[in-house]
């Protein structure tokens, strides 16, 4: 579930809870759609993130700190 889908869920049951029948109808409706194309978009996007993940994963992070004053 990404980001969207759980911002605009949260927004939903705000907009409930304030009586906003109307907003919480949309912000579902917004939720629903972010998650469908989360899912539709998947498998282009699982193995990006796999990658960069690797990648981030293999970086020596302590020579990346101890270089870092030289930078600038």
């Amino acid at each position: 579930m990404g980001i969207g889908t759980i911002f605009h869920g949260v927004m939903a049951v705000a907009n409930l809870c304030t009586g906003n029948v109307v907003g919480a109808i949309t912000e579902a409706g917004a939720a629903a759609q972010s998650y469908a194309i989360g899912e539709a978009l998947s498998p282009i996007t699982e193995p990006i993130k796999d990658f960069v993940g690797d990648a981030l994963g293999e970086a020596d992070w302590a020579d990346i700190a101890d270089t870092c004053p030289f930078w600038w």
